[in-house]
C-alpha cells in the first residue's frame, strides 16, 4: 500500500510532500502526466519504484527508486504530495476498500459500529464538505455540512454539471470555484427536549448563508432563536430530495454555533450587521470538547483531511472545462470534451454507490491514521 507522506496533526489535517532537495537525480525513474490512482498502478508495476510524487493540479506523475519510511524531513506543498510503499512488497491494487455505511432507524454509530439507542445518545461520525479552499485556523461553525452521499448529491447536482459552471478571470471554474471535500469526525448527542419531542437523534435542518441562519425567511431569527430556546443549539438533518439521484439515504446537516442569527461580516448577500461580542456571548452555540445533550454542549467537530476533486475523479477539471469540455452534461448524463465517465449515470444506484466508496477509499489511502470509514447515523428527523 502506498501511503501520503504527511506528517500532519490530527487538527490541522493538512497533506504535505518532501522537499525535492531530498531526491537525488537519479533517483527519478520515471515521469508521465496522469491521475492520482493511475500513477500508483503505474508504480506498482514499475521495477524498483518504492515512492512517487503526484500533482493533480498538473497531473504529473514521477515515479522515485527511493525507498522512504515516513519519518523524513518534509515540508507542506499545496500541488504535489509524496507517496510511499509503507509495507514493502503490498500492491496497491490489492489495498483494502472501504464500503459505506448507514445504521438502521433507531440505532446510532458509536465506536465504529451501530447499536441500539432508545433515547438521546452519543454518535460519533463523517461529515463532508465541498470547498474551494481550506483554511485551517477557521473555526468551523454556523455551517451545513454532509453525509456521503449528501456531498456527493451536491457536487453533482449544482457543482461539477454544466449548470453550475462559472468564469472568473476568463477562466472556466466549478461553482464558486470549488475544487474538494474536507471532512469532518463529529459527534452529536442532542437534548432530552428535544427526544421527547419528536423521539429522534436529530433535530430541524437549518440552512446556513454565511454564518447566519436563515431558516425561515424573512422571520428566521425569531423562528430559529425559539427553536434554539425551546430544544438547545440541535443539530439538524434533511434528507436529499428523492428521484434525481442515486444517493439513497443521504442527507444534509446544521451545526448552531456562537450567535448563529448574524452573519459572519458585514457584506454578506443577505445583509445584517456582522456577529457582535455581545450576541456570541450570549448565544453560545452548542459546540463543545465532549457533548453531554445539554442545550449548549451539543456537538464537537475536527477537520480529518480534505481530498482534492481532480485526485477522486482522475482528470484535470481546468483543462477539461477550458477546452469546451464538461464534468458532466446534464442532458447527456456524462462528461464531455475530455472528461472520464466517473460523474456519469446520476440516478443510477450502483454508480452512486461506486463514487461514495471511492471517496472513502482514497480518503482511507490519504490518511491512514484516521478511521477509515465510520457508520453514519440516519436522518431520522421528521417534522
Amino acid at each position: 500500500m502506498f501511503n501520503c507522506f504527511t506528517g500532519f496533526a490530527a487538527q490541522a489535517a493538512q497533506f504535505g510532500s518532501f522537499s525535492k532537495a531530498h531526491f537525488a537525480a537519479e533517483d527519478r525513474i520515471g515521469f508521465t502526466r496522469t491521475s492520482l490512482r493511475n500513477c500508483e498502478y503505474f508504480c506498482a508495476n514499475t521495477d524498483g519504484c518504492h515512492s512517487f510524487e503526484s500533482c493533480p493540479k498538473t497531473r504529473a506523475c514521477v515515479l522515485r527508486s527511493q525507498a522512504l519510511k515516513g519519518n523524513e524531513p518534509w515540508e507542506h506543498s499545496t500541488y504535489c504530495q509524496t507517496w510511499f510503499r509503507k509495507e514493502a512488497g503490498f500492491s496497491p491494487t490489492t489495498g483494502r476498500n472501504v464500503i459505506y455505511e448507514q445504521c438502521e432507524k433507531g440505532s446510532v454509530p458509536q465506536e465504529g459500529k451501530c447499536v441500539k439507542a432508545d433515547g438521546p445518545a452519543s454518535m460519533t461520525f463523517y461529515q463532508y464538505s465541498a470547498q474551494s479552499k481550506y483554511d485551517p485556523d477557521r473555526k468551523w461553525e454556523n455551517m451545513d455540512m454532509a453525509s456521503l452521499g449528501g456531498v456527493l448529491f451536491y457536487l453533482h447536482n449544482e457543482v461539477v454539471g454544466d449548470n453550475g459552471e462559472q468564469t472568473v478571470d476568463g477562466k472556466k471554474t466549478t461553482k464558486f470555484g470549488i475544487d474538494r471535500i474536507v471532512r469532518f469526525k463529529v459527534t452529536v448527542h442532542n437534548t432530552d427536549a428535544l427526544w421527547k419531542q419528536f423521539r429522534s437523534q436529530f433535530g430541524q435542518f437549518i440552512q446556513f448563508d454565511y454564518g447566519q441562519a436563515t431558516f425561515g425567511m424573512p422571520n428566521h431569527v425569531k423562528k430559529c432563536n425559539d427553536i434554539w430556546t425551546k430544544f438547545g443549539f440541535e443539530v439538524g438533518c434533511q434528507p436529499v430530495p428523492e428521484g434525481t439521484s442515486g444517493y439513497e439515504g443521504g442527507y444534509w446537516t446544521s451545526f448552531p454555533g456562537r450567535c448563529p442569527s448574524m452573519p459572519f461580516t458585514d457584506d454578506s448577500p443577505q445583509g445584517g450587521a456582522k456577529k457582535t461580542a455581545a450576541c456570541m456571548t450570549q448565544w453560545q452555540g452548542g459546540n463543545c470538547p465532549e457533548p453531554d445533550g445539554t442545550p449548549d454542549c451539543t456537538w464537537h467537530v475536527e477537520p480529518a483531511g480534505y481530498v482534492m476533486l481532480d485526485e477522486l475523479t482522475g482528470i484535470n477539471s481546468e483543462e477539461v472545462l477550458n477546452a469546451g469540455g464538461h464534468l458532466y452534461n446534464q442532458i447527456l448524463d456524462a462528461g464531455t470534451g475530455g472528461a472520464n465517465s466517473f460523474w456519469a449515470k446520476k440516478k443510477d444506484k450502483k454508480a452512486c454507490e461506486s463514487r461514495q466508496n471511492e471517496l472513502l477509499t482514497l480518503f482511507a489511502r490519504k490518511f491512514p491514521d484516521f478511521d477509515a470509514g465510520l457508520p453514519d447515523p440516519p436522518c431520522d428527523f421528521w417534522r
